[in-house]
């Protein structure tokens, strides 16, 4: 069942400059995803140091652009950075989409349930996928959405620890 919590974590192996704090810090002000554009990418320090880095989305515009809803960088060693990222904002907004969908498959059961009905299967079927798209669906998207968004923050890491020195 861990693989549908909203949540990973996983380590860096590269040299990590002194600075680094104060980089990524710099970085998640200016722009966490582009430096110089916070629009969708609208995060806050939450806690600043030299060995350790936490942010947050600061809207919900942010929290459902990627997902890195809420993020711990550690520096363990001189050639060691670890992350947690926890993203619940972003799962939340999925199951409430697909609340909203069952909503909108109840309708059309009730208006086209004469032609469900007709149909062999009809409304066994019906129920089955509004169950499947509706409730089951926004937990698959969590589990796999932890790939894409591991990788955007690993990416944006190595650019920050790539980046000449503050």
């Amino acid at each position: 069942m861990r693989l549908f919590l909203p949540e990973f974590e996983g380590r860096i192996s590269t040299p990590v400059p002194h600075d680094f704090g104060s980089r990524l810090a710099g970085r998640v002000r200016s722009g966490l995803l582009v430096p110089g554009k916070r629009q969708r990418a609208n995060y806050t320090v939450d806690g600043e140091g030299r060995d350790r880095v936490s942010f947050r989305a600061a809207d919900l515009a942010t929290a459902v652009a990627i997902g890195l809803n809420d993020v711990v960088v550690e520096r363990l060693d001189s050639g060691t950075l670890t992350y947690r990222v926890q993203y619940w904002t972003w799962t939340r907004y999925c199951v409430v989409l697909g609340a909203s969908l069952f909503l909108i498959f109840l309708l059309g059961g009730i208006f086209w349930g004469e032609q469900i009905s007709a149909q062999q299967h009809g409304p066994g079927l019906f129920w089955v996928q509004a169950t499947f798209w509706c409730f089951a669906w926004p937990w698959i998207l969590t589990a796999l959405h932890k790939r894409s968004a591991s990788r955007s923050l690993e990416r944006i890491l190595r650019e920050v620890l790539q980046a000449p020195g503050s």
